[in-house]
């Protein structure tokens, strides 16, 4: 479709999520159930906010905080009623070109306000084709430990997926127990 992604942390606190949703007139939201809460406080902070898509089944969710998001105007949904919606009325595709806008990633905001780093298509492609030089194959398989809105993470999911392999989804607490690293 040609749509520009905009990944958000969601360990930033409630103003740098505020912050990237306005500065990036984000008008589609996906979220994970228990982030919903998180979502629902902004609301009112971000007028360009109109759609928010939920991972998980709609129905498993609270009906107050339902209420929260049709009070601020914005239609809740989930992925799969999403998906039927668009098989029900298909539109022709409308692929970008390389001048398009793919990504904005947005720096952590330890400086002051988080930096929006434009990433055009053209930039996406090449760089999930070259793969630093490296040699992946189909066969092999990607251990995903930073954060879904953290560039490098990005660069390689799309890297290893344009090779074909398969992407595993961490916890870090999985990887790094506490009990093994020790106290604080």
């Amino acid at each position: 479709r040609g749509l520009t992604c905009v990944p958000v942390y969601d360990t930033l606190g409630y103003n740098i999520l505020t912050y990237e949703l306005n500065h990036a007139d984000v008008p589609i939201l996906f979220v994970e159930a228990s982030k919903l809460a998180s979502v629902a406080a902004v609301l009112k902070d971000c007028p360009s906010l109109k759609h928010v898509v939920l991972v998980q089944e709609l129905s498993h969710v609270d009906s107050a905080v339902v209420k929260l998001f049709d009070a601020a105007g914005v239609n809740l949904t989930d992925v799969a009623s999403l998906s039927a919606a668009g098989a029900a009325k298909p539109i022709a595709a409308s692929p970008p070109s390389g001048d398009d806008l793919a990504f904005i990633m947005y720096t952590s905001g330890t400086t002051g306000d988080p930096k929006g780093v434009c990433l055009k298509q053209l930039s996406i492609t090449v760089g999930a084709t070259w793969c630093a030089g490296l040699e992946i194959l189909p066969t092999d398989r990607y251990l995903s430990y930073l954060p879904l809105a953290h560039i490098l993470e990005m660069a390689a999911e799309l890297g290893v997926l344009s090779a074909g392999c398969k992407v595993g989804y961490s916890n870090p607490n999985t990887i790094f127990p506490k009990k093994a690293l020790g106290p604080d």
